[in-house]
């Protein structure tokens, strides 16, 4: 799929974005007359970049907020909504189009109505998390390996997602995570009873409503087989975000 070239700033994560241009990737933009077909430039997890024909892009401004329907993925795929808001518009002289950027303002409620071929176009760095559950409605437990202890240490978890996890520990816990080097987690996900092994390492320690929260990135150069388990664990993310939303 030559049109997934990502664009990425080191330093900038908001320009992470995946060319989005041909067949498989097209955009309409509501507009008080009407849906209008614009031109999808590029996309990431929270934005997106099109143009629009000079005519259709009089009377819109920075600020606007918009219905946008996207078809990416191509034939037999799902069309996509999403409300946005203009954050950028850049007019050309001598152009007959009109460049805009927009940020989606709900952007949880895009994923959940992904199928994964879909999620190709999506920036994972922007990936939401959700709280796992065993198969009885349980948070979902992982077998931490520390180092210094013989057996892993079984905790439960408080978020997951494609990129990463945390925990969330009442103060009194003393379990020790190592600050640097990699840590070994794995856990069954109740979809199929699929085994995840994942290495982890630390990024953050925070007092939250009295309980610290621990989370931890995955590490891909250390991680067995890291794109077909983040794909797992994507999976069964977006199966429990629909859960959750069909719930309340």
């Amino acid at each position: 799929m030559k049109f997934l070239q990502r664009l990425q700033s080191p330093d900038q994560r908001a320009a992470y974005r995946v060319e989005a241009t041909g067949e498989d990737a097209k955009l309409w933009v509501g507009l008080s007359t009407g849906p209008a077909e614009a031109q999808l430039e590029d996309i990431s997890a929270r934005g997106c970049g099109f143009t629009l024909p000079r005519e259709a892009a009089e009377g819109l401004a920075v600020g606007n907020e918009l219905v946008l329907r996207l078809l990416v993925g191509g034939a037999g795929m799902p069309q996509l909504f999403v409300r946005a808001i203009l954050r950028n518009r850049i007019d050309q002289e001598d152009a007959d189009a009109t460049r805009f950027g927009a940020e989606f303002l709900d952007p949880d409620r895009l994923y959940t109505q992904l199928k994964e071929p879909q999620w190709l176009y999506f920036n994972r760095r922007g990936a939401f998390r959700v709280p796992p559950a065993d198969d009885r409605g349980r948070p979902l437990r992982a077998r931490f390996h520390l180092p210094g202890r013989k057996a892993p240490r079984s905790i439960a978890l408080h978020d997951l997602s494609s990129s990463g996890l945390s925990v969330s520990l009442r103060p009194e816990n003393d379990v020790a995570f190592p600050r640097e080097g990699p840590i070994r987690v794995s856990f069954t996900l109740p979809v199929d009873a699929v085994e995840v092994a994942l290495v982890v390492r630390f990024v953050h320690s925070t007092m939250i409503e009295g309980r610290r929260r621990v989370g931890f990135r995955i590490d891909p150069e250390r991680t067995k087989d890291v794109e077909v388990q983040s794909e797992t664990i994507l999976r069964y993310v977006l199966d429990r975000q629909r859960h959750l939303l069909s719930k309340g």
